[in-house]
């Protein structure tokens, strides 16, 4: 199952596409060194409670962002995941599991975490002084939240929470050929971290996005510019309709 993966590396991770055009108009990715730690089950449980409300759910999350649990291998036990998300079951394969959330509190969403694992051997290097490249490993995950139309989240709640060091993405229905198409979401709001490791080439990254629902009313079509980035805009009442973490480790 998924949360017996492999306690070498394991991050979660998420596929961070949103529409088919993005205009960035805020901060850019942290860097900071990597103080690796491997938590056990108890310390990690020790730090959450089980969430009962939005804003303990959205707490929870930022919590994982900010101690860097995406990363560790306890964090995808069975019994952790249910309790960090408030689940009840957990349906899937080694690679892929869908978590069902307590319908009480959290009525038709679901958390879908996806595992990819790629060991890449080494090999002789071509030129001189043809010394052996060592080998490295990949951990490449998705995790995404699936909402529903009886629970609400604003941006406005994600600011409060996971604070103004964002970068915000507008869908502006243009593909990436510059062919005009219709938008699908309104935009995101992504946080990102990338963290150095030991080794030169030893690294984590993660991140949060929270997409953002099209509007039911169609309004004119926005042109962003440096005077109207307040006027084109997420504004702080639109509503979150997907909520994903990712991260990628690599190992050598």
């Amino acid at each position: 199952m998924i949360y017996k993966l492999n306690a070498r590396v394991v991050c979660i991770a998420l596929v961070l596409i949103v529409g088919a055009s993005a205009t960035s108009l805020a901060a850019q990715p942290q860097q900071s060194v990597l103080a690796p730690h491997t938590y056990t089950i108890r310390e990690i449980k020790g730090m959450f409670d089980r969430p009962k409300t939005v804003e303990q759910l959205l707490r929870n999350l930022k919590l994982a962002y900010d101690r860097n649990l995406l990363v560790q291998p306890a964090f995808l036990d069975q019994d952790m995941l249910k309790r960090f998300f408030n689940g009840t079951a957990i349906h899937g394969s080694e690679s892929t599991a869908i978590l069902e959330l307590n319908g009480h509190f959290f009525p038709g969403m679901s958390v879908r975490v996806d595992h990819t694992y790629f060991p890449i051997a080494g090999h002789k290097a071509a030129g001189p002084p043809h010394e052996n490249v060592p080998g490295y490993a990949e951990t490449l995950n998705y995790l995404e939240i699936s909402m529903a139309s009886r629970v609400v989240i604003s941006v406005r709640q994600i600011k409060d929470i996971f604070g103004g060091e964002f970068q915000e993405h507008l869908d502006l229905g243009e593909a990436s050929d510059g062919h005009a198409v219709v938008p699908t979401t309104k935009g995101s709001l992504q946080y990102s971290q990338w963290m150095r490791g030991a080794g030169p080439e030893e690294f984590d990254s993660r991140d949060a996005l929270f997409v953002v629902k099209k509007d039911s009313v169609e309004g004119p079509r926005c042109i962003p510019a440096f005077q109207q980035r307040n006027h084109c805009g997420l504004k702080d009442n639109d509503v979150i309709e997907r909520i994903s973490l990712s991260g990628k480790s690599s190992v050598h």
